[in-house]
Parts: C-alpha cells; structure tokens; sequence
C-alpha cells in the first residue's frame, strides 16, 4: 500500500508523539507512523476520574497500551485532569448555565490535547512533531512530505478525504503555532480503510471497539443525572410558540437544547425545541419536526477564531465562503459579514434547522478550514 512506502532517510529521524486513546483511529495512526520509520511515543490521556458505573477508564489505557506494546513503541500516560476540570469542564458547564449548547470537542481539542498537551510534549518529552487519529489534513502532507521552513509559507488546516468522518469542524479552534506541529496520518484514508488496515495488522481486539460516544473524554452516560451535579435546575413553563399557551412544565432550563423532542409533552402532537427564553427560563415548543421556527438563514457569531488570522477576503467588510455548525452536516454557502470587532453575521443560502446558541460554526474556502466562531443568536419570523 502506498501510505506505508517509507519517506526519505531525512524525515525518519522526526521523533513523534501520536496520541493513543485505545480505538482504532489512533490506533492506525501510530502504526503508520511506526511503518514510515518515525521515531514513535504513544502517548494517552487522562482527563476525567472515572466513569458513570464508577470504573476508571482503564479498559481504554489498557488498549492504549496494548496497541503501544505490540507495535513496539513506548507508551506514556499524562494526567490531565486538574487542567480538562479548570480550562474545558468549567467553561462547558458556564455555557449550559446560560442555556446555551456548547460543542465541548471543540474547547478540549483548543485547550487540552492540541494546546497544553503539545506544549509538553515538545518542551518535556523533546519531540519534533505530534500526531493524532484525527479526520483532518495539513498542507504539510500526511507525514509532513510538503514540510516547508519558510517563514512566509503558511500551512492549512484541511479537510480529510472521508467527508463524513471529517473532523475539521472540531478542530477549527486550534492555534496557528500549534497547527504549525500537527500531524494528521489518516488525512487520505476513510473509516473503512482504517478498520481494514487495523484488522490485516493483528488489532482485531481494537477494531471490535464500540465507537466513541457522549462529552469528550468523560463518556457515554445519562446526561441528565450527571449534569445535575454540576448546575442547579432552572425551572420554567413549555409555551406552543403558535398558540402562546402554556402547555406544560419543565423541570430544568439545560435540559433541553433546540431541535430536541419534547419527550416528556403527553399530547397527541409532536412538540420540538424552537426557543429558549433566558429570561424567563420559558422554553418555546412548535408542533412538528419541520416547523418553520426551527428554520433560519441568518445568525451572528462570536469569539472569533481564525487560524491563519482574519481572511484577505474580509477586509471589503464580506464574504463569501462555506460553512458547518453540525459534525454529520454537508458544507452550506454563506455570506459573511463584519459587525465589529468580535461579531459577523452570517447569512445562508438556504434555511438551516436549530442554529443552536452555544454551538461552533466552522468557516471554509474549499477545503481549507479557515476557522471558527459561537453562534451567538439567530433571526427567523418568531425570532427577531
């Protein structure tokens, strides 16, 4: 196969830190760069105590390091718990305070694995680069075949080849100088390449991995208990946004995000999430998944980030480009505009379901990644 055709005699003396979770994305990822003759370290995280069930995440450093073991590279924990807590959790759970819907990925990818974690591992553990299982690309290359030391030559954050695994979108927060040391072995390989390639190297064990699911590095679990021991319900009234009629009550104003269906409304009609009320801690409900509040084509973002800095096409005030604000999502056309300083407006070629406050919106020019932004509210005929 051509991914593991090893590189000049030069490139191999790199020494990598490849991030190891125990699943098979990063899993595959160390094992071409093991193949390409870097000098590989395994490195996992550990960013939360335990679990749910109270068992630690030891099922998961043990294939970490089952991984490490059989590929021969040395393998290396770092704790990370008291940092995920001040820098990733308390942020999230201040989002969710105001009722709003954070993309936590984004603010652990920033924050923890390509913002502190880097640091350390070039300062203290003396590597040239770091790598990750990550659905992304860098112009460097898969291995850093394009690396250029040109001050004037900027690398881009790109989009993978497996479209829907692509994971841009979450790592469109991450700091230029830190981009500048990243990277991305599965750029050219989808999801079913990886399990294959997983599978024909011995790493059945891995591939028979349930995926990842729930909040970044805490888990799957049932959400409703767990961030109950964080915030204290905010109680309200569920109002037919048509009607304006009360029609039942809510136990907790964080509970709900938009778009979600209103399990617990014992009606004969479909109720969704159309709007939340911080004020009041009301939340809107409309009768229908398609119905035309959970619509808009127009939304303002704020904490402005971009990677390589503002975009040369700004500067008249507009532009055009591509946008994403769901994982699963297809690339939209948008207009942007600059409001100020820390504000665009965003306008959209065509209507997009639950523009969720609190959610990150990626911004593209083909498939470069320019960066991103938090919406921060958005405008249809209910919501002005």
């Amino acid at each position: 196969m051509h991914l593991l055709r090893p590189l000049l005699q030069a490139s191999k003396r790199l020494r990598v830190a490849c991030l190891v979770s125990g699943g098979v994305d990063s899993c595959v990822a160390a094992l071409l760069l093991k193949r390409q003759g870097f000098n590989v370290i395994g490195v996992h995280l550990k960013c939360w105590d335990e679990f749910e069930n109270g068992e630690c995440s030891e099922k998961d450093r043990n294939d970490a390091s089952f991984v490490c073991e059989k590929l021969g590279i040395e393998f290396k924990e770092v704790n990370y718990v008291k940092e995920y807590w001040n820098y990733v959790f308390e942020d999230f759970l201040s989002s969710y305070k105001r009722g709003d819907t954070p993309n936590i990925d984004v603010l652990c990818n920033r924050e923890i694995k390509f913002g502190r974690f880097i640091e350390y591992a070039l300062n203290v553990l003396n590597v040239d680069v770091v790598a990750t299982g990550h659905y992304a690309g860098s112009s460097y290359g898969t291995f850093w075949e394009n690396y250029n030391l040109n001050e004037n030559y900027s690398v881009k954050l790109l989009r993978a080849k497996d479209r829907i695994r692509d994971q841009t979108l979450f790592l469109s927060g991450i700091h230029y100088a830190a981009l500048k040391k990243v990277m991305f072995p599965l750029y050219n390989l989808t999801k079913e390449e990886v399990r294959r390639i997983a599978k024909d190297n011995g790493f059945d064990k891995i591939t028979k991995r349930k995926p990842t699911t729930g909040i970044c590095f805490i888990g799957k679990r049932n959400y409703q208990n767990f961030i109950d021991n964080y915030l204290q319900p905010k109680r309200g009234y569920m109002i037919d946004i048509d009607t304006n009629e009360i029609v039942c009550e809510h136990k907790g104003f964080h509970y709900w995000t938009l778009g979600q269906r209103c399990t617990n409304v014992s009606l004969n009609k479909k109720y969704f999430i159309a709007h939340k009320c911080r004020k009041s801690n009301n939340i809107f409900i409309a009768g229908g998944v398609d119905h035309s509040s959970l619509y808009s084509n127009e939304f303002t973002v704020a904490n402005i980030h971009w990677i390589n800095g503002q975009p040369k096409e700004l500067e008249s005030g507009s532009f055009d480009c591509m946008f994403k604000f769901q994982q699963k999502e297809i690339l939209g056309k948008c207009n942007v505009t600059q409001l100020d300083s820390n504000k665009l407006l965003v306008k959209t070629k065509r209507m997009q379901r639950c523009l969720t406050p609190g959610q990150t919106s990626a911004f593209y020019l083909g498939d470069h990644c320019l960066g991103s932004a938090v919406i921060d509210s958005y405008r249809n005929s209910y919501i002005n």
